[in-house]
């Protein structure tokens, strides 16, 4: 490694620090940069980075733990659009270290983890108390969507790696056999997976950091159909089409997918059909028999059968562009294909016609109607006002963190709406467990986004900004986790309200008459240092008291009578168990339907279609059944059935005579 590489890589985590005004050390400042450059190409944004973190006390020697399915990242499984067959799961393991060496204590210490999480046999039960619950809530996120997927399973990678500030080609013996013996690990709890170590030191991480998106890109073309002040519509090659999909690793461009509103859903029907297609060897043209791509960009120069298209944003036909990428990846013999794809290719930098473009190319297709909640007025409205108010409202994921934006003056409409219940309905209970599925429910939906004035959103965003930055001021010093974060933010945002109205009942009405200069009049240190004088505020650390209505109650009534609060006892809407935005996937968790569809299926194996064969004696939409079938083999009544035969739930195949 050249002596200049640590250099240059110290300056640029010093600068880091200082352009994020991150309060944190500088090892802290290591750790993130290194996952986000590592994971670069799977395009997360700054919330799904941080659910993988790990480092605390209790990691085990791990830092960040993340599986992805079919190349999305898994970290809700109840909202998981489960793939039907063809799985490929990646786990990444990441251990960081601002250290300039590779140390053989790290890994003897990753050894002994690696042996108990893996372990199938081991319940969680017995690895409470030695690893923190970030980590055990990972391995259960893997373990399940293991057992989950067991009988789809086409592909299995671990890849563990180790980043320091260190030179990789001085990596002593004794160390790099750690690595080894820790993929050998692997693959004796996995017989059939792929694992490999990877070292990752100054000279790799420059590297990683200097490998920049291209959003220009060239298309090469057969035939222009239509071509008229920069827009086209043209038959390319499939193979060059994937290689306009495809980076410098050979990877997936995944941002280029940013404004599209859904995600890759595995290998459903839709998506065999295009597959099947792929595969079969005939007269018939790709291209006559899909509907093909839509790309939005802000200039397309035709260079002469081949155009030059600027801010590439594959707007519409994910399905077949993921579907052609993955097939092209792992038939690389197939190159010489010579089909065609349709492509449709719109320049235009007016947001509101391209938000038209994305709702109607998506409408096209069966597209729940919350994955178009972005282009919704009042999405577009709340985006507009914050940022006359100099602050940034992502209704798509990543759009400000790319123009350079610190993530954490960034909102989505997550983060916004759980600051509305936690401010507004005054439920830091159901703030903090707020999850993006609850748009799935209209009437959720609305009663969040539609209830009040536009500008309320301003003074939740301020409100938030201010109390964040607080947080990120004192979480360190007293100890506190970083899963805790978010939970304190909204219990500091909403005693600071009540601290500045001197009652807790205040209205939203009194919100709206706050001006910026009353919010950043608002006492927060004052409200934060008597929530840190709560008796058992250690007890924050753990997930379980952060949803508990006992504590969050009592910690709420501590800081009302300590600042002479006044509160009125059944404001504290923690007092109901059930959470009011807890959404169950297609009502399948409802009783009710899941007993009119059991005794309706036959003795399996059960023939082809039978959900609609359902859906219709019950007369209810076929995905509604179909997800309560799904639900009821999660609960092991049915077998999982594939193709006619049936799977148990380790993904051994049953014979029934």
């Amino acid at each position: 490694m050249a002596k200049n590489d640590l250099i240059l890589l110290d300056s640029i985590l010093d600068e880091l620090k200082i352009s994020c005004q991150d309060t944190h050390d500088i090892g802290y400042v290591f750790e993130k940069f290194c996952c986000s450059e590592i994971l670069k190409n799977k395009d997360l944004s700054a919330e799904e980075v941080q659910s993988g973190f790990i480092d605390g006390r209790d990691d085990g020697g791990i830092d960040y733990f993340y599986t992805f399915v079919n190349g999305h990242l898994l970290m809700d499984l109840e909202s998981f659009i489960s793939p039907k067959a063809d799985v490929s799961m990646e786990i990444y393991v990441i251990t960081s270290k601002h250290h300039d060496t590779f140390s053989q204590q790290t890994l003897n210490t990753q050894i002994s983890t690696i042996n108990e999480i893996f372990d199938l046999s081991r319940d969680d039960n017995e690895l409470i108390g030695c690893y923190n619950e970030n980590l055990l809530m990972q391995r259960n996120i893997f373990f399940t969507a293991y057992r989950r997927f067991a009988s789809k399973l086409t592909n299995l990678t671990f890849k563990f790696l180790y980043v320091s500030r260190g030179d990789t080609a001085l990596l002593g013996k004794n160390v790099v056999s750690r690595g080894e013996q820790i993929v050998s690990t692997i693959k004796e709890f996995f017989s059939n997976c792929n694992a490999t170590y990877e070292f990752i030191g100054a000279a790799e991480l420059l590297s990683l950091y200097r490998k920049k998106r291209e959003f220009k890109l060239l298309l090469p073309y057969k035939e222009a159909i239509s071509a008229s002040n920069q827009k086209y519509i043209l038959l390319c090659k499939i193979t060059d089409y994937f290689y306009f999909l495809s980076d410098q690793s050979g990877e997936l461009r995944r941002y280029l997918f940013d404004s599209n509103v859904r995600d890759y859903i595995g290998l459903n029907k839709v998506n065999k059909d295009i597959l099947d297609t792929l595969t079969s060897i005939s007269d018939i043209d790709f291209w006559w028999l899909n509907n093909g791509i839509t790309i939005l960009s802000s200039s397309a120069i035709d260079l002469g059968k081949q155009i030059e298209i600027d801010n590439v944003q594959i707007v519409n036909g994910l399905q077949t562009s993921e579907t052609i990428f993955n097939y092209f990846s792992e038939n690389k013999e197939r190159l010489n294909d010579d089909r065609m794809v349709m492509i449709k290719i719109i320049t235009e930098d007016k947001p509101q016609i391209r938000d038209k473009i994305i709702q109607a190319t998506n409408n096209q297709s069966n597209v729940s109607e919350y994955s178009l909640h972005a282009t919704d007025k009042i999405q577009q409205d709340i985006e507009d006002i914050l940022l006359k108010n100099g602050m940034y409202y992502e209704r798509r994921k990543d759009y400000y963190l790319n123009q350079g934006i610190d993530e954490k003056e960034i909102f989505n409409p997550l983060s916004i709406a759980a600051g509305y219940v936690a401010i507004v309905e005054k439920n830091i209970r159901s703030s903090y467990k707020l999850k993006q599925k609850f748009m799935r429910n209209e009437d959720n939906y609305n009663k969040i986004f539609k209830s009040y004035e536009i500008t309320i959103w301003v003074k939740i965003a301020k409100i938030l900004l201010n109390a964040d930055k607080v947080i990120t001021k004192n979480f360190l010093e007293k100890k506190i986790n970083s899963r805790s974060e978010k939970f304190l933010k909204h219990l500091l945002s909403l005693v600071t309200v009540g601290y500045y109205f001197k009652d807790l009942n205040y209205t939203p009405n009194q919100l709206l008459n706050l001006s910026i200069e009353d919010i950043n009049a608002f006492e927060y240190d004052t409200v934060i240092n008597t929530i840190f004088k709560f008796p058992d505020i250690q007890k924050i650390n753990n997930k379980e008291n952060r949803r508990s209505k006992i504590f969050i109650d009592s910690l709420i009534i501590f800081c009302t009578k300590t600042l002479g609060i006044k509160y009125i006892p059944n404001i504290l809407l923690t007092k109901d168990d059930k959470d009011r935005y807890e959404f169950k996937k297609g009502n399948c968790s409802n009783k009710e339907l899941l007993e009119k569809v059991r005794p309706m299926l036959p003795k399996q194996p059960w023939p082809k279609g039978i959900h609609k064969d359902i859906a219709k004696k019950l007369e209810m939409p076929n995905w509604k059944v179909y997800n309560a079938i799904d639900k009821l083999i999660d609960k092991g009544e049915f077998y999982e059935q594939i193709d006619g035969l049936l799977y148990d739930k380790h993904g051994n195949r049953i014979n029934i005579e």
